[in-house]
């Protein structure tokens, strides 16, 4: 049997449960690394809202990943290209 390989390089050995549970644990973590979402924290709102703001870092931390700056889930986060990823998702944009 051959190992599975994924874009990243990684291989994994086929084992059953043991590989499903490693590549679920993948998912989970890139998932969360990827930054805030709308739905997880009930925020759609109307046209510019500077306060529907998903913020991925304590306030007034440094912000030193990318991942971590905040996404917004109003309707102009399309104009201005800082949605959270599932805004259109979650708030039909």
């Amino acid at each position: 049997m051959q190992p599975a390989r994924f874009a990243c390089g990684a291989t994994f050995k086929r084992s059953g449960g043991l590989w499903l549970l490693s590549l679920i644990i993948v998912v989970v973590l890139f998932d969360s690394a990827l930054g805030g979402s709308c739905k997880e924290n009930k925020l759609c709102c109307p046209g510019r809202d500077s306060a529907c703001v998903v913020q991925n870092t304590p306030l007034n931390s440094v912000v030193e990943d990318l991942n971590e700056k905040p996404c917004y889930c109003d309707h102009a986060c399309l104009k201005l290209g800082d949605c959270c990823l599932d805004f259109k998702d979650a708030c039909g944009g």
